[in-house]
């Protein structure tokens, strides 16, 4: 079942997280899924359920994540196909291998016939040991 495709990426001290849940898959009009994201960012919280990402962004990304597991240096980068919904960066951002993700996301409404912009944008640090399990998902959304 997709409900059960689904990555959870904590932070060290389990304050924040983020959640990928596969929605839907699209394999006949444009290859792409569709998620539910879940970001925590301490006392900040927020969800949407219709984030597109195109087969090949979330192929590259994971290509991107072995990389940064296998040298514990660059970044990977998913973008939703609307970059202005979602985008998650994992990334060492020093020589001892520290890995931080940074994410973003957002809806868009109208309140009172104007356009609002709501969301989370935030980082956090996550241990390095868990990028194995965190490609093993990322491979499980991609297949």
């Amino acid at each position: 079942m997709l409900e059960d495709k689904l990555v959870k990426i904590e932070s060290s001290d389990r304050g924040s997280f983020l959640v990928l849940s596969l929605q839907e898959v699209d394999n006949q009009r444009f290859p792409s899924r569709r998620f539910a994201v879940e970001v925590q960012l301490g006392d900040f919280r927020g969800r949407y359920d219709q984030v597109w990402v195109e087969q090949p962004s979330l192929e590259r990304f994971v290509a991107e994540a072995k990389d940064l597991e296998r040298t514990r240096s660059g970044s990977a980068m998913l973008e939703a196909m609307s970059p202005d919904e979602f985008f998650l960066r994992i990334q060492s951002v020093d020589a001892a291998g520290h890995i931080v993700l940074t994410t973003g996301l957002w809806r868009r409404q109208n309140l009172g016939g104007k356009p609002q912009r709501l969301g989370v944008e935030g980082s956090f640090e996550i241990d390095s040991s868990v990028l194995g399990s965190l490609i093993r998902g990322l491979l499980d959304l991609a297949s």
